[in-house]
């Protein structure tokens, strides 16, 4: 798993296992491949920018439009933006380990923000800043009031797809923030796909303006995906690709909402247009079809939230459990320690951490040798394995060495087993005897003294 859920040192999820839970968990191969997919669709998203490059420098229109039925062409601004943004974007998604190309990244993406931004204020002002004609003389490109100038809907599209790789190239920067921009870019470009795929050319253009090209609007689409999974275990992307339930479940429901709705509509126009109903059944048939997939999706997310609510109500019951296991250890005034069969230590109660010196939090998730000397945890542990290779309870009586001082001890270790009979724990329990051997001690020299005293007495005649 990724280092996304902080735990003690291989977690072994029994009492005191887990200290606390900051992020969800995510498994690191499948973070690689999303790294691995949103570099992929980042460079298709620039290879068609550097098509439509091409198409303006060798002056063919097949290269510019594509498909001869698709309506407006790629302009030049559009064609140089796009291959910068694949650049900032592979960038960003290699992370830390692209540094000397992180700095030309920001560059690009700044670039790609500054062309979507002054376009947008050309639209707005009804002025020219001479920017559309920097590249090339506009030869192509369809009726437009504006000459070589990209469509508002690319413009606003370049900006915010620009500003996504600054942010995602800016690790500071919330990932939501370049997430957020990038699903608003791939809005904008699906809506142009939509209008294609419905022959819906309103959704085209806006007013007299040039239009979204259609390899445009594909290229905006990979690139916002990719801007979106460019920090994939973060943000909004970090809900979706997490290895819990709730990931799972995302993940269906937003496969769902994308693929259902438009298979839905190409299916009732397809109805429509070969004659089978008019309009107003059209609209009834989409919604009906809208409300049967939806419930369906409904009733397994509420299948699985049941899950996950049982699941929550055993968590809830074992961290209680945990607690008062917790209490009742630290209420005993013997050395009470649970550690797993390599020797980690899973739980020990306040007497333990006076005997060691060393606070709770330092010693979970670590064995003997990292918090005792090295003599008392070879003993420590060789200890462990006899009582493990007996099977059974042992209990001993020693002296042990202690920052506090010597001490005399009885010891009593046992396993704790699963259902089947393994042991999966070990257990102890050490007393302080100290003052109790010392009594004995002194007993048995007073009985010695007494013994002598008797010996030496003299014989009565």
């Amino acid at each position: 798993m990724a280092h996304v859920e902080q735990r003690t040192p291989e977690n072994p999820g029994v009492p005191g296992g887990v200290r606390q839970v900051e992020h969800l968990p995510f498994h690191e191969p499948v973070l690689a491949a999303v790294r691995v997919v949103a570099q992929g669709l980042a460079l298709v998203g620039a290879a068609l920018g550097v098509v439509g490059l091409i198409g303006w420098i060798v002056g063919s229109d097949l290269l510019r439009i594509v498909l001869p039925d698709a309506g407006a062409s790629m302009m030049p601004n559009t064609a140089l933006a796009l291959p910068l943004l694949g650049f900032a974007l592979v960038v960003a998604v290699r992370g830390p380990a692209a540094r000397w190309p992180a700095p030309a990244a920001r560059a690009a993406a700044g670039l790609v923000v500054l062309i979507g931004a002054l376009t947008l204020v050309e639209y707005v002002a009804g002025v020219s800043l001479g920017i559309d004609q920097v590249l090339f003389e506009p030869t192509a490109g369809g009726a437009t009031a504006a000459p070589g100038r990209m469509a508002p809907n690319t413009a606003a599209a370049l900006l915010l797809l620009g500003l996504a790789s600054l942010s995602a190239l800016l690790p500071r920067v919330p990932a939501w923030t370049g997430q957020i921009l990038g699903l608003g870019a791939v809005a904008l470009g699906m809506v142009r796909i939509y209008g294609f795929a419905y022959h819906v050319p309103q959704l085209e253009r806006f007013g007299a303006y040039t239009g979204m090209a259609l390899h445009t609007a594909l290229a905006v689409v990979l690139l916002g995906v990719a801007a979106f999974l460019a920090r994939p275990g973060e943000g909004p992307a970090g809900l979706l690709w997490n290895a819990g339930t709730t990931g799972a479940l995302g993940r269906r429901l937003m496969l769902t909402t994308l693929i259902a709705p438009l298979l839905l509509g190409w299916l009732v126009l397809a109805g429509e247009s070969d004659g089978l109903y008019g309009p107003r059944m059209a609209t009834a048939l989409l919604v009906c079809g809208h409300v049967v997939v939806f419930s369906v999706v409904t009733f397994a997310a509420l299948v699985t939230g049941r899950r996950i609510e049982v699941a929550h109500a055993r968590a809830e019951w074992q961290v209680r459990q945990n607690e008062l296991l917790q209490a009742f250890m630290d209420h005993t005034p013997a050395v009470v320690f649970i550690k797993d069969l390599s020797g980690r230590y899973l739980a020990v109660n306040t007497v333990f951490e006076e005997s060691v010196g060393l606070s709770r939090g330092q010693v979970l998730g670590r064995r003997d040798r990292d918090v005792m000397a090295p003599e008392l945890a070879r003993h420590a542990r060789a200890a462990d394995l006899e009582m493990l290779e007996s099977g059974g309870p042992v209990q001993r009586q020693e002296r042990l060495t202690l920052p506090i001082g010597t001490r005399d001890y009885l010891t009593s270790l046992f396993p704790l087993k699963d259902p089947s009979g393994s042991p999966y724990a070990i257990c102890g329990v050490t007393t302080d005897v100290t003052e109790r051997v010392a009594a004995q001690r002194e007993v048995e020299r007073v009985n010695r003294r007494f013994l002598a005293l008797l010996e030496s007495a003299p014989t009565p005649p």
